[in-house]
């Protein structure tokens, strides 16, 4: 069985430095990965994870 940690909006801010806004926007614009348990909006850690890497690979290329 696969287990993830699932976090919050909240924990997501948390974790990369920001406010709970900027996660809206990077979710609205930047395709930020997400996915809905019930009502709730929930982002995996891994997801995350890759999702800052591909951007800072995207940054440093782009320099």
């Amino acid at each position: 069985m696969l287990e993830y940690k699932l976090l919050s909006k909240k924990d997501v801010a948390k974790f990369c430095n920001v406010t709970t806004r900027t996660i809206d926007n990077w979710r609205e614009n930047e395709a930020l990965p997400t996915f809905k348990l019930g009502k709730l909006t929930r982002f995996r850690m891994t997801d995350i994870e890759h999702w800052i890497e591909e951007k800072r690979e995207t940054t440093t290329t782009n320099t």
